[in-house]
Order: C-alpha cells, then sequence, then structure tokens
C-alpha cells in the first residue's frame, strides 16, 4: 500500500515561475488571472505566468505538480493554523487538538 502524499498548505512566498508556467485557469477566471499578471498563449490556448514573477498570487490556478515543487516548508505552527481553519469547515476536532499544540517547541521531536 502506497502511502498517501502529504497535504499542501501553501506556496513559498518567495516562488518564482522559471519560464512559462501554465496555469489551470477557468474562462470565468480569465480576468482575474490577467489582472494579477497572467499572459495568454494564443498557440497553447492556456493562461501562464512569465518567467522571474512570483507564483503566490496565482496559487489557486497552478497545476498540483508546480504546488509541489514550491510548497512552503510545513512548520508546527502553519500546521496548527491549517488544522483550525479545517476544523471551521468541518467536524469538530477540539477534543483531538490542544491549543499546546500548536507551539512549535513540542513539535522538534525527540530530545
Amino acid at each position: 500500500m502506497m502511502p498517501a502524499e502529504a497535504p499542501i498548505l501553501g506556496i513559498s512566498a518567495e516562488a518564482r515561475s522559471d519560464g512559462q508556467t501554465y496555469l489551470a485557469c477557468t474562462y470565468d477566471d480569465k480576468d482575474k488571472a490577467k489582472k494579477a499578471g497572467a499572459r495568454w498563449d494564443q498557440s497553447a490556448k492556456k493562461w501562464y505566468v512569465p518567467g522571474g514573477v512570483k507564483l503566490k498570487r496565482f496559487e489557486k490556478w497552478l497545476p498540483e505538480s508546480v504546488l509541489r515543487l514550491h510548497a512552503a516548508p510545513i512548520t508546527c505552527g502553519r500546521l496548527w493554523e491549517k488544522l483550525q481553519q479545517l476544523s471551521r469547515t468541518g467536524p469538530s476536532n477540539d477534543k483531538y487538538l490542544e491549543p499546546s499544540e500548536s507551539d512549535a517547541s513540542t513539535c522538534a521531536g525527540p530530545r
């Protein structure tokens, strides 16, 4: 049985396009992508991020392969924040997660 891949909590704020990074942008979102700085590739019929541009503002439309390549490092504080966010949209996790678990010192592993 293959282990599931770790969830992506976000893209690094410093990640930049290293060429034309194509987007998975719907027709409904094309104006938002264009406003964010995306360009249209007429021959490929796709929106893309030009080389050297920070990818963070295009995170919504980036393919999973690009997200995984430029994923932000997961820190205990970020993981706690994401779990809190998820708990607001799903069943309560309060009985499983204590606020002390958001303390980075408890995430350092065995000493």
